[in-house]
């Protein structure tokens, strides 16, 4: 049986819902995307690029074929962990580069949309000799 989380959901319509997570696949933890089409909910594929823990704990729109997903992902166990974002153009899920600062863990927590504007706020933190620091990032 697979262990699922979903951490964060944005409503494109009212009949028409995204929300991100992750699940246990054997000894990994993948990314997960689910779409709720007002009647069910689907398992929508999305890239788990870390290879041992993969997470998405954010996502926001700007319409139904814009949307950002974020989060964080691992190699190995115990290794400092790397930001991790997605975009969704309407049809699929697309890795997107995203800022890691220094060597040591990176994790982006939640995004929001802009209202009004094209353009997307991240926010997580890293650490910087084991004291956590504020990590932002804006996308466009």
């Amino acid at each position: 049986m697979a262990t699922t989380v979903l951490y964060a959901a944005v409503a494109l319509s009212p009949v028409s819902v995204m929300a991100v997570g992750t699940w246990l696949n054997g000894n990994t933890q993948d990314t997960l995307s689910q779409h709720w089409n007002g009647s069910m909910w689907r398992v929508v594929p999305s890239p788990s690029p870390a290879g041992y823990l993969n997470f998405l704990s954010g996502v926001a729109a700007d319409g139904p074929r814009d949307l950002w997903a974020v989060g964080w992902g691992s190699t190995v166990p115990f290794a400092a962990a790397r930001t991790l974002g997605e975009h969704w153009n309407g049809s699929s899920w697309r890795l997107e580069r995203t800022v890691n600062v220094g060597t040591e863990s990176n994790e982006l927590a939640s995004v929001a949309h802009i209202p009004g504007a094209r353009g997307f706020w991240a926010v997580g933190h890293y650490e910087q000799n084991f004291i956590d620091q504020t990590l932002t990032e804006f996308r466009c």
